[in-house]
């Protein structure tokens, strides 16, 4: 309840309290701290929850992957995508999604292509997410070229005719 309201000091109090942390109240808290954009936060409490014997899911990744776009920690963002990959999480729509913004979002739009090529189950958000990754990156000739593609490949997009 207290996370849903980004209530960090009442949530963080009842986590501390709690004699048995599952695999949801950590995740809880980490989605709490990323969305308040506590990203270092989060990522130590996650080297917590390693010490606790508590196996991570798809979740936990995902918002680790996010912390690091936060920061732009590259190089964490990649141990934390070998560990995806490890834990057999790397083909997961939405985690893949993840990576390809933290990819983009820390300026290295190689893995983040790698990444999307590699996906076979492409969504709007991968498309989309590649394509803002070339233009926010100064690649706006691969940002339209992606887009022109979808457009006529996927048709993911609604047409622009109108009657």
């Amino acid at each position: 309840m207290y996370s849903s309201l980004l209530d960090l000091d009442a949530a963080a109090k009842i986590f501390d309290e709690m004699e048995c942390k599952n695999v949801i109240s950590w995740t809880t808290m980490i989605g709490l701290l990323i969305d308040l954009e506590y990203a270092s936060d989060a990522l130590e409490l996650f080297s917590r929850i390693r010490y606790s014997g508590i196996s991570h899911d798809t979740v936990v990744i995902m918002n680790l992957i996010s912390a690091c776009a936060i920061i732009g920690d590259l190089k964490r963002g990649r141990k934390i995508h070998a560990q995806a990959v490890v834990c057999g999480f790397g083909s997961e729509l939405t985690l893949v999604n993840s990576l390809i913004a933290m990819y983009s979002w820390c300026g290295d739009l190689n893995p983040s292509r790698t990444v999307f090529d590699q996906t076979s189950q492409k969504s709007s958000v991968s498309w989309m997410g590649m394509i803002l990754g070339y233009a926010q990156n100064g690649r706006p000739r691969e940002a339209l070229n992606l887009f022109v593609e979808v457009k006529t490949r996927e048709k993911l997009f609604p047409s622009s005719n109108v009657g």
